[in-house]
This record gives structure tokens, C-alpha cells and sequence, in this order.
């Protein structure tokens, strides 16, 4: 097995993005990455920690990803909760 590279924080960036978009379980268009020497940080929202659980292991695995700093919060779900009855 050849070594990893040590990989820009651009390239990184771009990798951990792709990944997410791959995934079925995590919806990336609420969901943003940077990356600092190796560590990822994911920001945004998730549906549920199902979610978010997905996003963090799809960005972990990218090469080069020495941690990941999960940042994400669980988006409220308003349109599940009904319209106020005027109460």
C-alpha cells in the first residue's frame, strides 16, 4: 500500500464535498466543509442524527482526513409540526 500524501487544504475541501454529495444518506446541500492541515470541519444542518452520523463517517474516510469537527446541528422540522391552530 502506497503512503498517503499529505493533501491541500483546497484538495481536501473538494474530496470531503464530493464524498458527501456521493453518499444516500446525507443530504450535502444544507451542509458545508473547510479544512485546515488535514482537519475537516462539517457546518450546516442534518435531518437527524442518522445524518449527521453519515456526513461525519463519508468525510472520515476521505484520504488524507486526519479528524473530523462535527459542527452540524439538527434542522428543526416546522412543516411537520402543523400549522398553530390559532391558539
Amino acid at each position: 500500500m502506497e503512503p498517503t500524501r499529505h493533501r491541500s487544504n483546497v484538495e481536501l475541501q473538494s474530496d470531503v464535498t464530493e464524498a458527501l454529495e456521493r453518499s444516500d444518506d446525507v443530504n450535502s446541500e444544507h451542509l458545508g466543509v473547510s479544512a485546515h492541515e488535514g482537519v475537516v470541519t462539517l457546518a450546516g444542518s442534518v435531518d437527524d442524527r442518522k445524518e449527521q452520523a453519515a456526513a461525519y463517517t463519508a468525510a472520515r474516510e476521505v484520504p488524507g482526513v486526519t479528524e473530523v469537527t462535527d459542527e452540524t446541528a439538527l434542522r428543526r422540522r416546522a412543516a411537520a409540526e402543523g400549522p398553530n391552530d390559532g391558539r
